[in-house]
């Protein structure tokens, strides 16, 4: 649509969204906050694997290359990616991994799963070890695939990792923060992002709209390429938009 501006190789293509929220925008990047904006988790932030609920596909591995669980299901041990850097250049290591699972132990807010942890080190950079007080079989997708890996050097610091709204966010996801509005913010691509050749879109804009006819007039307009939102009459609002399609989830 006319929002989007691409040259060969993505190196200066740009995106607008629609982040689904009516009004002004409130800063969140804690990846640990039930309020946290849009791209926080998976953009910006990465678990160790990656699953994908819709299909029966094995997780995809991610900032780990392996895992294994002791017979009695209260050891996990993973062997991280070698290779990645944080947003900040500083390395990602299996320190990073231990620490943001000690983290959510000591944080009572954050261990939303209930995850029975008694102790988590890294006898080495590439290797991390969970204990757990009982069999923890079935924590399995939600450790590996919905858990947002931390990097010490910068939560080491934070007072209260429940209520921070993270201002300054350091990832090892594909973009990072460039700039950030009440009414909108903007990504860029992560020049040391870990998986080679990718993202191929620079920059995304994320907007907010005052209404939902307010979206539904960016939409059918050019003005925004990608918007997850509830659109009254949908197939009738797109229906001479040849460029335009929906998924329906």
């Amino acid at each position: 649509s006319s929002g989007t501006s691409t040259q060969p190789g993505g190196k200066a293509s740009s995106i607008t969204i629609f982040n689904g929220a009516t009004g002004t925008i409130t800063e969140n990047w804690n990846p640990f906050s039930p309020t946290e904006l849009q791209p926080t988790l998976g953009v910006l932030y990465e678990p160790l694997y990656y699953y994908n609920l819709a299909s029966s596909a094995p997780p995809q591995p991610m900032l780990a290359t392996g895992f294994t669980w002791s017979a009695d299901g209260k050891r996990m041990t993973i062997t991280t990616r070698d290779g990645i850097k944080w947003s900040d250049g500083q390395p990602f290591t299996a320190r990073d991994v231990a620490f943001t699972f000690n983290l959510i132990h000591k944080t009572p807010a954050l261990n939303t799963s209930g995850l029975k942890l008694t102790s988590a080190t890294a006898p080495d950079d590439h290797t991390a070890v969970l204990t757990f007080a009982e069999q923890q079989f079935a924590q399995e997708p939600n450790m590996l695939g919905n858990t947002p890996i931390v990097a010490e050097h910068v939560w080491s610091n934070v007072a209260d990792p429940a209520k921070t709204i993270n201002p300054n966010p350091v990832g090892t996801g594909p973009y990072k923060v460039k700039s950030f509005s009440a009414q909108s913010y903007v990504l860029e691509k992560n020049p040391s992002y870990w998986q080679p050749g990718k993202p191929q879109i620079q920059t995304i804009r994320y907007i907010a709209l005052a209404t939902a006819d307010a979206a539904s007039a960016a939409l059918t307009a050019g003005q925004v390429d990608w918007m997850s939102s509830f659109l009254p009459g949908l197939d009738q609002l797109i229906k001479s938009k040849k460029d335009l399609t929906y998924v329906n989830t």
